[in-house]
């Protein structure tokens, strides 16, 4: 044997004393290492922006914002923008009038073993929770009579499929129901409530 490893073999007190540096610099380096309970993540994905003086929020949802819906209604392609992977948490939603219907791709998700998370409203004006959905999940109409897994506890999701929002000039959300803003400030503020 040559070389530092016959040294250390030589001088076992050198070997054990640079371990216990090693170790002790590595708790004090964990202590003081920055850590996020929800580290700001930037997320990719389309925006349409379209300046329409004088036309009603029904205008802009009926003749931008359903017809955009009515296009891409019938999503293929999913799987190859979203790596799915066992155990990850994929946020969709149950599908209502003119908007894409996921659950054929909400099944596939969960035959690869990744967790399908759907919203649900459980006060007006509060964000949302996610919980858990699979294909035998018990659902109960929720608020604006969408359905919503009956039970679960709330959820964190990796990644989030949200259909087609439109907003007017003062930032108020077009379509269907009320904004429910879902952010990761929102979550942080949440007193009790952990990811699964």
């Amino acid at each position: 044997m040559r070389g530092i490893v016959a040294w250390f073999a030589r001088n076992a007190v050198a070997a054990n004393l640079l371990m216990i540096v090693a170790f002790t610099g590595g708790v004090f380096g964990y202590t003081k290492m920055e850590q996020e309970m929800f580290p700001v993540v930037n997320i990719t994905g389309a925006s349409v922006s379209v300046t329409w003086n004088g036309a009603s929020p029904q205008d802009v949802e009926d003749q931008i914002v359903t017809r955009i819906e009515e296009a891409v209604a019938d999503i293929d392609g999913l799987d190859r923008i979203v790596a799915l992977e066992q155990g990850m948490t994929v946020a969709a939603y149950w599908p209502i009038r003119g908007e894409p219907d996921l659950r054929p791709w909400m099944q596939r998700v969960h035959d690869v073993g990744a967790h399908v998370l759907l919203p649900v409203v459980i006060e007006e004006h509060t964000p949302l929770e996610f919980r858990t959905w699979s294909p035998d999940s018990r659902m109960v109409r929720g608020v604006w009579n969408i359905l919503v897994p009956a039970h679960g506890a709330p959820r964190r999701p990796d990644v989030v499929i949200a259909p087609l929002v439109g907003v007017d000039k003062a930032l108020h959300r077009l379509g269907n129901g009320v904004a429910v803003v879902v952010g990761v400030n929102q979550h942080r503020q949440r007193d009790g409530r952990t990811d699964e």
